[in-house]
């Protein structure tokens, strides 16, 4: 599983059981952030590096609990990521086949109920 941890939670992650291992995917303990404070994606795990067309790729974006929404992009096609509890979002996308291989950038972006944003991009490869 590939895991992307934003940097300055690094340390923050490997200690909470985020990184390689059988973890909770579940975020810290720390008190939530209240509606107007800033938001944070603290990591993002995809199932599968390289990505191959015809697979189902899920992955996890652990944020802040304050967070609202997240999407995942490549290029113009962009998905909603549910939320499964604050702070967590999943999904998993059946990739088909006529996509054409190469490097691509994923870009995850977090959005707070006021509409503020951040972003992380992860580099990703998608093979036949």
């Amino acid at each position: 599983m590939r895991r992307i941890v934003t940097p300055g939670l690094l340390t923050a992650a490997i200690l909470g059981g985020l990184f390689f291992g059988r973890a909770s995917a579940t975020p810290d303990s720390a008190p939530c952030p209240g509606p107007a404070d800033p938001i944070a994606i603290r990591s993002v795990r995809l199932s599968e590096d390289p990505i191959r067309a015809g697979t189902t790729v899920s992955g996890i974006v652990l944020a802040t609990c304050n967070v609202a929404a997240v999407t995942a992009q490549v290029g113009t096609y962009r998905i909603g990521v549910p939320k499964t509890s604050p702070g967590v979002f999943r999904t998993s996308v059946a990739v088909p086949h006529i996509l054409w291989p190469g490097r691509f950038t994923l870009v995850v972006t977090a959005i707070r109920t006021d509409g503020a944003k951040v972003q992380t991009r992860l580099p990703i490869e998608l093979r036949w």
